[in-house]
């Protein structure tokens, strides 16, 4: 799993659960650790930014019903800008 798949995934309107987004996420990370080892600099990257991101995705985790299909539409509103 890579970044342009996610991104592709969330075009094609694959992920059906926010737990499938967020599971391919995480094995981005895991990657990320496994083919740059544990030393490098792009690994040390890659575990700041899924702190980052977990810590960000607690909250979206509280968002009622009615917030997370606003976000929805305003993210489908942007993707379609592009």
């Amino acid at each position: 799993m890579d970044l342009q798949t996610l991104e592709n995934n969330v075009n094609s309107g694959k992920y059906r659960t926010m737990d499938q987004f967020y599971r391919d996420v995480l094995l981005i990370f895991k990657n990320c650790r496994q083919f740059n080892g544990p030393l490098s600099e792009i690994t040390a990257a890659g575990d700041a930014l899924e702190h980052l991101f977990k810590s960000e995705w607690s909250k979206a985790l509280r968002l009622s019903s009615a917030e997370k299909i606003m976000v929805n539409k305003i993210l489908s509103s942007l993707m379609q800008e592009d």
